[in-house]
């Protein structure tokens, strides 16, 4: 069939029939509507009109916007803001839906006086109401349809921000025989990339890197809301794949190694084009690759100076790390989300790193080569409006005084008349087009400085918590919308009657969501009283919107608890904020936007904890509160401290932060110092909780914070130490003393540096000598006071050779203080006090002194990993094993509770891990090779690659030595077959200890074996891999380099061994017992098998009786050889040795002495035990 023209146009037209009133002769065109006030008008003084089409003009209509507005109206005390309010809340369904058909997935929406589907625009325009997509099922079609057709877009122009109207829909929905005949373009003139570009479908095509992120929120936000995962689809997954091949593109520098120029993009600007020709040919200044992303123009339409936009790469990371927890929890496309991940962590510490100026502000722009722009864009994203995107909390110092100077005649595009300040420019290019219709489009080089735009203010407000800041803004953009009741695009600084753009939908929808975000967090600010509204979410909505949340796919993971800030690992990144955090967290389940800002509200707090798949919540629905609690929360014993405050829902958080501080549970503590304060502000002991816990600790010292987490966490701390002394008047005595003690652990906001950190702690541990020595009888403050002291020199409190006090420890006067508190009434059942008294001594002479303090911590608090686990340090020295196995096997049952409903993106993933290596070396230790191999897969399970791959802090460097573990698990019971089975990892850099101690078990088993030259050839490959290892990779308090000394001197002696060269290979084998000798104190030892063990049964083999005697008898702790902690007592591997050796001496009488030892350990093993070591094969007939 073929068609004329005319009924082509008439086949496009047809396109918009869902919607035919809004495109009746009789409803105006809204560019002109806008330009003239109409009644009824505000009651307030501003009279503002009304400025919503009639009903039968409006493009789309929703029963929960209306009803939003209803509420919002009745609540709002100025009425001229309530006008305002309905004028912006409805403006982007009211005017700018211009075809959706549910069917076909497919949805076009404009900009507003301009006819073209501004992605960036798109994601922007709706966010004020993703929170109603729930509650109105043709709104949430509408908003998957945008996806789709906007995914279908960039899947085939992934460079071009700007889609056609109807010729677009006109390439998605109608034959290619249909679309032949449209030649023309909307716009005259080229706009040449380089790559080819369909005039029918492109609007325009510069390359704006926050269009895909918009992609990005608006898909996340999507799913947040609705839980509905249908939107990945064939178009969505291929147009996820070209944005990540752009951002490939768009990291690289502009020169390869060899100088040739790389460009995969470039701007002409020709004749008719909106925005001119950049330098370069079109390529722009050069850049250098430095983790951020480039970007040919600015979210302003403006080209770049420098390609690397700060705000544009925040967003971008934002948004990456957001889109790839959903599908994450969706449990699709992991390919995707996990270079997502990577991304997003790569442009996050990029923007950390490069951006910052030597004044300490952001700066607009970088190039890579040092170069940094100082300005701000009036659009988002900006500068100001980090907060906003997520990337950092309000309060942040860097972004406090960035924006200080942002609104200054520091930024050049700053400017303040006598009607209205802000930031931004427009290029005008008809003055005379001002307060008429939109004739030209204005983009380009923006150099009028006079006219700023209302949205730099907006998301000032978005960044500002102080009220009167939030109020002169507000009344600012309230008092300038040319009597008109909308928000323009910008505004004569002289004169507010003068503006552009009378119809801009987006900066109206911004305007409504900042004011919606106002009544969550700010309420009395904007309404007659200070109760909040939570848009979407109301009364006991609350819990049906989280509880009803459905997760299919992985188990129920918290991710972007941790990413909320701009996918940053740790929270001790974030702010003190209740809020934030939480709001992130809450974000998974749905509450996320304005909701998220509001939740020091005490409404919201327990459904933060509560999981879909556990919907224990109660929610206390009484007259004038909102007070929530758990009935599920962890078992967390008997602990109460009373504390100064009038709720006992606050009292009750307070003390589980207390309990999870005394069990190194340092960020779960601080969520519950949080809820706290939400539920109590006043609690000035609170404020105290939450900064003691997010300071350093006895596994966390000052040294092993990052150096941005440094900053933040000296800011954080230090703030809520003010806080806890601005409300020292409802504080008890002994809560005044601590609060004043603490602040000199944190005396200012600045980073401590090295020289800082043990002034810093000495003060607090002088501070806390004084607070000691008034409440000399509470339990707690001699907890603090013993933790304080050990602070001083963490795991270094006993010299181990002399037994002694190391150096310039205070070890004795926490003995003696701890010992004190001990013997008191409650003494032996305060988790703190047993804790630190199992630190204390088992570096000592006499660890079994601190047995009946270790077995009163047993269960003592039962779902705390880490405190059913402490016993076993003792366990391991006294020689009990298979208790140790007992009190881990408790442990990790805890911490799986705790990972159940946390998941793996925390801090305490180390501490879990811990467990399940003490575990794994309890077993090996007492030859249970099942537990020992199951714990294996349970901690290969935990430490998962998205998980190492987080950079800030570098978890790779903590947590990957831990993958290692299975290699000697299999070297310990021999299982070579399984050693040469094990495949080596395919990110050798990421994996590079793991890779190096495989080469390592291969060349022992082969050596076992008897094929000695493929065992020499691992060696070899061993050797190799070792120095790719970065001195950074620790396994706790060991350097992997100098446990792999260990293993290279090992390998050394097999190798020799089985090659017969046996003086050679006792001298490897001797050197590998000094090394491991020396390695520093630590438990598990950092080389899980004593050296001894393999020598002993060499020198067996060889027929070395005595001497073997000797290494038995040493590691057995039989003699005073060793010092206590190289000992081992009762290990069942040393046990056998020794005995065979005593019968083969003929000493019968001291054979028989050892037997019932030998025989309870053998009893106790799972394995057949002929020998120390497997490596041994020559056994004797005993």
């Amino acid at each position: 069939m073929h068609l004329s023209t005319s009924q082509h146009v008439v086949a496009a037209l047809g396109l918009l029939a869902s919607l035919p009133a809004a495109n009746a002769q009789s409803c105006p065109d809204y560019t002109g509507y806008a330009q003239q006030p109409h009644p009824p008008f505000s009651t307030g003084p501003l009279a503002l009109p009304f400025m919503r089409p009639s009903t039968n003009c409006r493009t789309f209509t929703s029963p929960a916007v209306e009803q939003v507005i209803s509420d919002m109206r009745a609540r709002l005390k100025n009425p001229d803001l309530a006008q305002l309010f309905e004028n912006t809340f409805a403006s982007t369904l009211d005017t700018t839906v211009k075809y959706f058909d549910s069917g076909k997935n497919l949805a076009f929406i404009v900009t507003g006086d301009i006819t073209a589907q501004w992605l960036r625009d798109t994601g922007n325009q709706f966010a004020h109401l993703y929170k109603l997509l729930r509650k109105d099922d043709n709104l949430k079609g509408l908003v998957k349809a945008i996806i789709n057709t906007e995914s279908r877009y960039i899947a085939q122009f992934p460079y071009c921000g700007e889609p056609t109207f109807i010729l677009y829909m006109m390439s998605l929905t109608l034959t290619n025989d249909v679309k032949a005949p449209f030649s023309l373009r909307l716009r005259a003139g080229s706009r040449l990339p380089s790559m080819p570009i369909d005039g029918q479908v492109v609007f325009e095509c510069k390359y704006e890197l926050d269009s895909l992120a918009s992609l990005l929120k608006i898909t996340r936000s999507y799913y947040e809301n609705t839980g509905d995962s249908s939107f990945v689809n064939d178009n969505w997954v291929a147009a996820m794949n070209q944005l990540l091949k752009v951002m490939d593109e768009q990291s690289q520098s502009s020169w390869t190694a060899d100088w040739q120029l790389i460009s995969h993009y470039h701007w002409t600007g020709d004749v008719g084009s909106f925005s001119p020709q950049v330098t370069n040919g079109g390529n722009g200044e050069p850049k250098l690759a430095n983790g951020m992303v480039s970007s040919s123009h600015r979210p302003s339409d403006d080209p770049v100076l420098f390609h690397y936009i700060t705000p544009t790469n925040a967003m971008m990371s934002v948004e990456l790390g957001r889109v790839a927890d959903a599908l994450d929890q969706i449990g699709t496309q992991s390919n995707i989300s996990t270079k997502m991940r990577q991304y997003s962590d790569t442009i996050r510490d990029a923007i950390w790193n490069h951006t910052i100026t030597d004044d300490g502000i952001f700066a607009y722009e970088v190039n890579g080569y040092g170069g940094q722009y100082i300005m701000d864009d009036a659009n988002v994203p900006s500068v100001v409006s980090l907060p906003y995107l997520g990337f950092l909390e309000r309060n942040d110092t860097t972004y406090v005084k960035t924006k200080n100077a942002l609104f200054s005649r520091a930024n050049p595009y700053y400017s303040a008349g006598t009607a209205f300040p802000g930031i931004g420019w427009v290029f005008l290019t008809d003055r005379g087009w001002m307060n008429q219709r939109l004739t030209s489009y204005h983009s380009g080089p923006h150099v009028d400085m006079a006219h700023p735009w209302p949205m730099s203010q907006i998301s000032g407000i978005f960044g500002a918590d102080d009220d009167a800041e939030i109020q002169q803004r507000l009344s600012l953009i309230l008092n300038n919308t040319g009597g008109l009741g909308l928000i323009h695009e910008s505004v004569d600084m002289n004169n507010s009657n003068q503006y552009t753009r009378p119809w801009f939908a987006w900066a109206n929808s911004f305007f409504a969501e900042m004011l919606i975000d106002l009544a969550a967090r700010k309420p009395g600010l904007i309404f007659h009283d200070n109760t909040p509204y939570l848009i979407g979410q109301i009364g006991k909505l609350h819990a049906r919107v989280v509880l009803n949340q459905k997760v299919t796919g992985k188990p129920w993971q918290l991710l972007r608890m941790f990413r909320c800030n701009g996918g940053r690992f740790v929270k001790e990144e974030l702010g003190a904020g209740l809020g934030a955090r939480l709001g992130a967290r809450l974000g998974a389940r749905g509450i996320v936007g304005s909701d998220a800002q509001a939740l020091s509200h005490a409404t919201l707090l327990v459904l933060a904890r509560a999981a879909p798949s556990s919907p224990h919540t109660r929610i206390d629905e009484s007259p004038g509160r909102r007070v929530l609690d758990d009935d599920d929360y962890y078992d967390l014993g008997t602990l109460h401290r009373p504390v100064s405050t009038s709720s006992a829902v606050a009292q009750r958080w307070f003390d589980r932060g207390l309990v999870w501080c005394y069990g190194f549970n340092h960020e779960e503590a601080a969520e519950c110092f949080e809820r706290a304060i939400a539920l109590d502000p006043g609690c000035a002991i609170a404020y105290w909780g939450l900064a003691y816990a997010l300071g350093p600790n006895y596994n966390k010292p000052w040294d092993l914070f990052a150096k941005r987490e440094l900053r933040t966490t000296a800011q954080r701390t230090h703030r809520a130490v003010e806080q806890a002394k601005a409300n020292l008047s409802n504080a008890s005595p002994v809560e005044r003393a601590l609060i004043e003690a603490l602040q000199h652990r944190y005396p200012c906001e600045e980073a401590p540096g090295k020289p800082d950190f043990g002034i810093w702690n000495r003060g607090y541990a002088d501070a806390m000598s004084a607070v000691y020595a008034r409440f000399a009888d509470d339990l707690d403050v001699t907890t603090l006071y013993a933790d304080a002291m050990m602070n001083l020199t963490p795991w270094n409190l006993w010299d181990i050779h002399t037994g002694k006090p190391a150096g310039e420890a205070r070890t004795l006067e926490v003995k003696r203080v701890l010992d004190r508190a001990l013997a008191q009434d409650g003494g032996d059942r305060h988790p703190g006090l047993l804790h630190l008294y199992v630190h204390l001594m088992e570096m000592s002479q006499t660890p079994e002194a601190a047995m009946p303090a270790a077995d009163k911590l047993r269960g003592l608090v039962p779902d705390s990993g880490h405190l059913n686990h402490m016993p076993s340090h003792l366990d391991i020295l006294v020689g009990d094993y298979s208790r140790a196995v007992v009190a881990n096997t408790d442990a990790v049952r805890a911490d799986e509770k705790f990972l159940q409903r946390e998941g793996p993106m925390n801090f305490y993933t180390l501490y879990r891990s811990h467990n399940y290596h003490f575990l794994l070396y309890s077993a090996m230790f007492a030859g249970q090779s099942r537990v020992a191999l199951k714990t294996v897969d349970m901690l290969e399970a935990s430490v998962t690659e998205e998980l190492l791959r987080v950079e800030t802090p570098p978890m790779a460097d903590w947590l990957e030595a831990f993958l290692a573990m299975r290699v000697h698990a299999l070297v310990r019971f021999g299982r070579w077959k399984d050693v040469l089975a094990m495949r080596l990892p395919e990110d050798r850099d990421l994996y590079c200890v793991t890779t190096a101690l495989v080469y390592y078990a291969r060349g022992m088993a082969l050596a076992a074996l008897g094929r000695v030259d493929e065992a020499a050839k691992q060696r070899q490959l061993f050797g190799e891999a070792v120095p790719r290892v970065k001195p950074s990779r620790t396994l706790f308090n060991n350097k992997c380099v100098d446990i792999l000394c260990v293993a290279e001197a090992m390998l050394d002696g097999e190798v020799e061994y089985r090659s017969g060269n046996f003086e050679a290979a006792f001298a490897h084998l001797r050197e590998s017992i000094t090394r491991y000798d020396k390695l520093p104190f630590d438990e598990p030892w950092g080389w899980m098998q004593p050296a001894r063990h393999a020598y002993g049964a060499l020198l067996l083999e060889q027929g070395h009786v005595e001497e073997a005697m000797g290494v038995y008898r040493a590691d057995l702790g039989l003699d005073e050889t060793l010092p206590r902690v190289h000992r081992h007592p009762n290990n069942v591997w040393a046990l056998h040795g020794f005995h065979e050796c005593l019968v083969r001496l003929g000493r019968m009488a001291e054979a028989q002495a050892i037997q019932p030892r030998l025989e309870a350990a053998l009893a106790q093993a799972d394995v057949s035990i002929r020998s120390s070591c497997y490596c041994r094969t020559v056994l004797p007939k005993i």
